[in-house]
C-alpha cells in the first residue's frame, strides 16, 4: 500500500493531450481477458497440491483457454479494441513483450529463491523476508523516476542494456 502511495507521488500526472473522441471501454475483451489468465495461474497454482489431472483444477484450465479464445475473437471484432490485433505485426513490440516476460520470469524466480534462502538459510521470519524486499520497491520507484527522464535523451536500447546489466549485477 505504501509503494502505491509512493507511485501517486513519484509518478507525474499526464498532461491533457486534446480531446478524445471515443470513450468506449472494451469491457467484455477485458472481462474474457482476465478471467481467462486468473483461471489459468488458479491451475498453475493449485495443480501440484489438488492433481494435475483432478476435475477441480482442469475445468478452470479449460475455462481459462476459452476466455482467452474469446478475448482474442473480442478483439478481432470490435472497434475499440483494449488490444488491436495489428500491434502483434511490430517486431519491437514483440521484441519488447519477449524482453518483459523474461524479464518479469526471472524476477519472480529471484524473490522466490531469496526469500527461501532468507528463511531457510539466514532464520528469517516470513515477515521480516517480506521486509527485505522494500528496498526493490524503493529501488524500482527511483528507477522509474530517472528512465523517464532519460528517455527523450538516451536510445531505449541503451536504457535497456543498462537495465539488464544492472538486474544481473544485483542478482
Amino acid at each position: 500500500f505504501s509503494l502505491t502511495i509512493l507511485g501517486f507521488l513519484a509518478i507525474p500526472a499526464e498532461k491533457a493531450q486534446g480531446k478524445v473522441e471515443d470513450r468506449r471501454l472494451d469491457v467484455f475483451g477485458m472481462i474474457a481477458f482476465t478471467v481467462g489468465i486468473v483461471t489459468i495461474i488458479y491451475y498453475l497454482s493449485e495443480s501440484p497440491a489438488q492433481g494435475w489431472s483432478s476435475t477441480k483444477t482442469l475445468v478452470p484450465l479449460f475455462i481459462g483457454f476459452a476466455m482467452l479464445i474469446s478475448f482474442i475473437v473480442i478483439e478481432r471484432k470490435i472497434d475499440y479494441p483494449i488490444m488491436p490485433p495489428h500491434i502483434w505485426r511490430s517486431r519491437r513490440f514483440l521484441a519488447s513483450c519477449a524482453t518483459a516476460l523474461c524479464m518479469m520470469a526471472a524476477l519472480n524466480a529471484h524473490a522466490y529463491f531469496a526469500s527461501l534462502a532468507l528463511q531457510n538459510v539466514l532464520g528469517y521470519s516470513s515477515l521480516k523476508a517480506s521486509l527485505a524486499f522494500i528496498t526493490h520497491g524503493i529501488g524500482a520507484i527511483i528507477a522509474v523516476g530517472v528512465i523517464s527522464m532519460l528517455t527523450p535523451y538516451v536510445r531505449s536500447k541503451v536504457i535497456l542494456v543498462v537495465g539488464w546489466v544492472l538486474l544481473i549485477v544485483s542478482g
